[in-house]
């Protein structure tokens, strides 16, 4: 019994898992190769969001009522204390 497989697209990226309870997990990516979507049919419907800098500012759960989301933020440029 395999514990899980694994698909990749032609650039690497895992695509696709199918987990030892049959549970199937899909990927998809932005044309940057940031994710964009992670999914496991009635478990999570992840939906991720990013900056131009590549930093992620948001994860959406579509799944969890009421939808959950988390939203990032990046640490000021010229914080208020220096070390000296």
């Amino acid at each position: 019994m395999s514990v899980a497989s694994f698909i990749y697209d032609n650039g690497a990226r895992r695509t696709g898992t199918t987990f030892g309870n049959n549970l199937v997990e899909t990927r998809t990516y932005r044309t940057d190769n940031l994710n964009d979507t992670i999914k496991v049919p009635n478990v999570t419907d992840f939906t991720y969001s990013w900056d131009a800098n590549k930093r992620k500012t948001a994860e959406v759960d579509g799944i969890v009522p009421p939808v959950n989301s988390q939203t990032f933020g990046k640490r000021p440029t010229n914080p208020i204390c220096k070390m000296i």
